[in-house]
Order: structure tokens, then C-alpha cells, then sequence
């Protein structure tokens, strides 16, 4: 990366401008990453949430951990295809085990609930997924800034003449100087310039816990983490979830992205598509003899991972 000083006698070309592991290239696009200073004191999460920045967003994600998966009897211990969820618990930094999940009795349950249940009770559960979702997790995603001409054409740093104040004190004959230099930055060119926000996880906010609802509550961001779900369709294929009618029904019992599963939604799955805050992904579950069973296959990638030493 170069920048150009204006204002200053003798520049004389572009002047190297070091920023160690911030600028990294490819096709011919070099890109610095901006990465502000972590601050343990603003979260007490594993992964600590940065200062505020004007390069911070608050990013919602899904995610799904399947206990049983279509096509397998139910009850029948199977490390890769039926097994308790062992998943990370990004409060904790450790893994958590989630109970199973079973299909209570409808009577033990209140209002949509119980007719819920009752549907997911007239399947076959041999023939249906039985999966925990992570419906809201919430991150702080910093942004990078790609820029396709680094130097004059695209903008320059303007640097003041420098300026030494020096006080001293007689009585202690002490001298303290003060060395300032204010810079300025300002672009010439914006086309030049692309700013991708939420490239990179910096930090957890809410969402992030073990806190389970397996049909037992409306969901609510503060006191649940977890909800259980059983449905015909596989949490991955986010088109057929959104058209699976146990899923919308158990939503509906939820009150969870209410605004496109209510009885009187009239919106297609393609505009559910492109207006549901979260698309649900597969995250990280461990087996219980210690291997992995799935990877995490969205955007946290190796941070859903205790073993990582977040």
C-alpha cells in the first residue's frame, strides 16, 4: 500500500506506507482489513465484542444442529446420523450437550403449542428431522474496504505541518515537550473504492448460549438460545423448510419471524426468501467420542470451534 503527503516540502513520489498483516491481494484487488482493538471489557462472551466503529454492523445468523435425520428410527443411537447434539456454547468457550429432543404428550402444552405437537404426532417419526435452531444468533461483523487504484487517483493522507509545544517548571527543572501531527484523509475517487460490510465476526452479543425452549414459550431473544424443531424437510434446504407446514406451524407456536409465517401471510416463499432476517446454517457438533461430527458451514467458520481457543 502507498500514500501520498501533501503539504510537506520535497515529497518526492509515493512513501511506503507498512500495516502489518492488514493488506492482502488477489486478481489484482488489494485489500486493507480493518481491525480495531478488541475490548474484553465490553462483553463478558468468549469471542469479546470490539468498540464501537463506524465499520461495525450487528449481524443476525441462523443456525441448525441436527439430532435425527429423515430416514433414520428414532431412538436408535447412531454417532453420525442420531446422537445428542454436543455444540458450542460461545458464552462458556466449552461444549454444551443438548438434551434430546422428544415429542412431549399435546396436553402438556398451551395453546398453538398443543396443535403443533398434535401434527408432528400424526407423522411418521422415523421419516422427519428433529433438530435444535440457533433462530437469532447476534454478532458485531466488521467491514473491510477493497480498493481496485491505491495512490492519488483514488485519494491521499494530508498531513499538518508538525507542531512541539514545550512547557517547563522552574521549581522542579523539569521540561516536558508534546509532539503533534494531524492527519487528514479524503477520497478523490469513490468508484475506487468498495466497502463490504460484516466480512469478519468480531464479537457475540446475544443468541449465543444454551438456553433451551423445546415448545414450551413464545420465543424470546433474552431467554432462549435454543428451540427445538421436528420437521419433514431439512433445516439446510432453506427453500423447502420455509414451505414445510410443520415448520411454519411450530414457528407460528414460537411467534418466531411471525411477520411471514402467521395464517394470514400471504407471501410467496420467494419473498420470504429475501426478507427473513436469518438463513439458517449447519453449525459445529461434536460427537461423543471426541470427533467432529459436523463443521460449521456459514460465516462464523473456525470461531465455532472450542477447540480454537475462543
Amino acid at each position: 500500500m502507498f500514500h501520498y503527503i501533501s503539504g510537506l516540502p520535497n515529497t518526492d513520489g509515493p512513501k511506503g506506507l507498512k500495516i502489518t498483516n492488514g493488506i492482502w491481494s488477489f486478481g489484482g484487488l488489494k485489500v486493507l482489513e480493518y481491525e480495531p482493538i478488541a475490548d474484553p471489557r465490553v462483553s463478558s462472551t468468549i469471542h469479546p465484542t470490539v468498540t464501537s466503529s463506524p465499520f461495525d454492523s450487528i449481524v443476525s445468523l441462523g443456525m441448525f444442529y441436527i439430532q435425527k435425520e429423515s430416514g433414520y428410527k428414532a431412538g436408535t443411537p447412531d454417532q453420525s446420523h442420531n446422537s445428542p447434539c454436543i455444540v458450542t456454547n460461545f458464552v462458556t468457550g466449552d461444549w454444551s450437550t443438548l438434551p434430546e429432543i422428544k415429542v412431549p404428550d399435546p396436553a402438556s402444552r398451551k395453546g398453538a403449542f398443543t396443535n403443533a405437537i398434535t401434527s408432528i404426532r400424526n407423522e411418521t417419526l422415523d421419516d422427519l428431522y428433529i433438530w435444535w435452531s440457533r433462530p437469532n444468533a447476534t454478532f458485531k461483523g466488521q467491514a473491510i474496504v477493497a480498493v481496485a487504484d491505491p495512490g492519488p487517483n483514488t485519494g491521499e493522507i494530508v498531513i499538518q505541518w508538525p507542531k512541539l509545544d514545550l512547557t517547563t517548571n522552574p521549581n522542579t527543572e523539569f521540561m516536558t515537550g508534546a509532539f503533534r501531527v494531524y492527519t487528514k484523509t479524503y477520497l478523490k475517487n469513490e468508484s475506487n473504492v468498495l466497502v463490504i460490510p460484516a466480512a469478519r465476526i468480531s464479537g457475540c452479543l446475544a443468541g449465543v448460549g444454551a438456553k433451551l425452549n423445546m415448545w414450551e414459550r413464545p420465543y424470546s431473544g433474552k431467554n432462549d438460545d435454543l428451540v427445538a424443531f421436528i420437521t419433514k424437510a431439512d433445516p439446510a434446504d432453506t427453500r423447502a423448510l420455509l414451505a414445510d407446514p410443520l415448520y411454519r406451524e411450530q414457528c407460528n407456536a414460537y411467534n418466531l419471524y411471525s411477520k411471514w409465517f402467521n395464517k394470514k401471510s400471504k407471501h410467496t416463499v420467494e419473498e420470504k426468501l429475501r426478507a427473513l432476517p436469518t438463513i439458517l446454517y449447519r453449525g459445529t457438533m461434536r460427537r461423543a467420542d471426541g470427533g467432529i461430527r459436523c463443521d460449521n458451514q456459514g460465516a462464523l467458520g473456525v470461531l465455532d470451534h472450542p477447540a480454537n481457543g475462543l
